[in-house]
């Protein structure tokens, strides 16, 4: 028989998604904010012209681990307090300076740019580990169903083994039954169970 042991309602999903987009526009806040008081209270700037440099650090390490959003948040952030702290005249939004303006403008166009370029290895990796998770749980499926004699218990397996088609994030399904123990923690629909339970009829 089967058992359902976590299945998050859509209401749940939206609220997760919004905590961590707050949890992310906080975090990429105080990094660039950290890094552009460092800068300020030790008077690096203009010392290091090429100071801002530090800020793609901030942004690389938010792509890869946070995504593309946090990262945004970070080379904006990080844009307005360097203008604001750090460029004459100090605490306004005005730059007299024509090469100070472009110096900033390329510095944002290079952190979304790089953000956006570390965001998507990201998500490549994360897809790889997930294909490779499918391959491997439709093996054990194979295997643990040419373990079966009977016709009638294979496609029984398969058959039930249907129902872990997902379509609610973070969802997690067990199935088990006397030969065929299934565990799946991954969101989305696996095609590769609907194509072998179609196969069967």
């Amino acid at each position: 028989m089967s058992k359902l042991k976590y299945l998050p309602s859509p209401v749940g999903r939206d609220e997760a998604r919004w905590v961590r987009y707050a949890s992310d526009s906080v975090l990429a806040t105080a990094a660039a904010l950290l890094v552009t008081g460092i800068i300020y209270v030790f008077q690096l700037y203009p010392r290091i012209p090429n100071i801002s440099l530090v800020y793609l650090l901030i942004v690389l390490t938010l792509a890869s681990t946070r995504g593309l959003y946090s990262a945004v948040v970070a080379s904006v952030v990080a844009f307005l307090s360097f203008d604001f702290f750090l460029t004459q005249p100090l605490y306004t939004f005005t730059i007299f300076k024509v090469e100070e303006w472009l110096a900033l403008f390329i510095f944002l166009v290079t952190a979304i740019i790089t953000g956006q370029l570390a965001s998507a290895l990201r998500l490549r990796a994360e897809q790889a580990r997930k294909r490779e998770y499918e391959t491997r749980v439709l093996y054990e499926l194979v295997r643990d169903t040419n373990r079966e004699e009977n016709v009638e218990r294979q496609l029984s397996i398969i058959a039930r083994c249907r129902r872990c088609i997902f379509f609610l994030g973070s969802a997690r399904l067990c199935y088990s039954t006397a030969r065929c123990k299934w565990k799946t923690g991954y969101a989305g629909q696996y095609s590769f169970v609907q194509r072998a339970s179609n196969v069967i009829g």
